[in-house]
C-alpha cells in the first residue's frame, strides 16, 4: 500500500485513536485495521504466530510438599513452533499464597536463556533452595511459613505446600 510506504515510522495515539503519521504530515487512521485484526484473532480466522519458543510442559520433582533445607527442582520443556530460529528467556517465579505479611506478589527465582531451531524442543532444569522463599516478618526475622506457594514459568504453574514454619534467629539466612 503506497500510503504506508510513504509513512514515517511513527505511530501516534491521539484522542483515543491510533494514527500513522506520513511524511507530508497527514494522518492515517489505523484503528479499523487493528479492530479487524483483533476480531480475526478472536474469531479464530487469523492465527497468532510467534517465532519464539513456548512452554510445552512444566513439572516439579516430588509430591509438592517441602520444608526448610529442601532443594526445589523444576523441569520445563520449551518448543519452538515457529519457522525461524528463536531465543527464549525461561523465567521461574514464585508467589506465596498464604503469609502473615504480604510479600511481593511474584518474585523471580531462577532464569536461563536458550536458543532453539525451528521445531526443536529443549528441557530446561531450574532449581533453588526452599529457604529462598523466606521473607522478613513483622518481627524483623526471616521466616519460611507453612502454606501454599505457586511456582510459575510462562503461563504454566505448579502448586507447592510448605509443611512447617521456620524462623531464623540470625539477621540474614
Amino acid at each position: 500500500n503506497q500510503e504506508f510506504a510513504d509513512a514515517e515510522a511513527k505511530l501516534t495515539w491521539y484522542n483515543r485513536r491510533l494514527y500513522l503519521k506520513t511524511k507530508d504530515g497527514s494522518k492515517i487512521d489505523c484503528n479499523a485495521v487493528v479492530d479487524d485484526l483483533i476480531e480475526g484473532i478472536r474469531m479464530g480466522l487469523i492465527e497468532r504466530k510467534r517465532n519464539v519458543p513456548h512452554l510445552k510442559t512444566f513439572a516439579t520433582s516430588g509430591n509438592g510438599d517441602f520444608k526448610s533445607g529442601d532443594l526445589l527442582e523444576f523441569e520445563v520443556t520449551v518448543r519452538n513452533t515457529g519457522d525461524r530460529a528463536g531465543k527464549e528467556s525461561v523465567l521461574l517465579y514464585s508467589s506465596d499464597l498464604v503469609a502473615s505479611v504480604i510479600p511481593d506478589v511474584k518474585r523471580l527465582r531462577q532464569f536461563t536463556r536458550i536458543d532453539l531451531e525451528p521445531g526443536e524442543s529443549e528441557t530446561v532444569r531450574l532449581s533453588f533452595p526452599a529457604d529462598e522463599l523466606a521473607f522478613v516478618g513483622r518481627d524483623g526475622k526471616w521466616r519460611l511459613e507453612k502454606g501454599e506457594f505457586r511456582i510459575a514459568c510462562g503461563g504454566l504453574s505448579v502448586m507447592l505446600n510448605c509443611t512447617e514454619t521456620k524462623v531464623w534467629e540470625t539477621p540474614n539466612i
